[in-house]
């Protein structure tokens, strides 16, 4: 297990953010999440998907400085009890195309290990967590 733990009094944190590759983004027409309340995300070709999570003491007018900075839709934008503003924002990026090769070796090894199984599971999906270094942790979840 690890702790986190960030700085509450800092002007703004940035604790996590997630990089979906392109290969496991889906373009599907959903008709059972329609009504629940879905955001669905736009991505364009050769793109991953980051959806980040940012806390800030800034108050001002976000409209215009997160479109600069490539995020293209605000999912969460509320004020915490402690004063800090929570946002969860969405962009595209290009984040997975390095780690590609990376990501195919563990679905092939993932798939195997299943495929192994007296009962392998139908939806198989795997976790992998690696720590890069003490202030930053990759999770990577992929089908196998």
């Amino acid at each position: 297990m690890d702790k986190w733990s960030i700085d509450p009094t800092s002007d703004c944190q940035y604790p996590f953010g997630i990089i979906i590759p392109e290969s496991e983004l889906r373009v599907a027409d959903w008709p059972r999440y329609r009504d629940r309340g879905t955001i669905w995300l736009p991505v364009t070709k050769g793109n991953s998907l980051t959806v980040a999570v940012f806390l800030t003491r800034r108050h001002g007018d976000y409209k215009h400085s997160l479109p600069a900075a490539g995020w293209h839709t605000t999912l969460v934008d509320a004020l915490l009890p402690d004063g800090r503003r929570l946002l969860v924002v969405s962009g595209m990026s290009q984040a997975h195309v390095e780690k590609q090769a990376d990501i195919e070796k563990w679905r092939t090894m993932a798939r195997a290990i299943n495929d192994a199984l007296p009962t392998p599971f139908e939806n198989a999906r795997i976790v992998i967590g690696a720590g890069a270094d003490e202030q930053t942790r990759h999770f990577v979840e992929i089908a196998a």
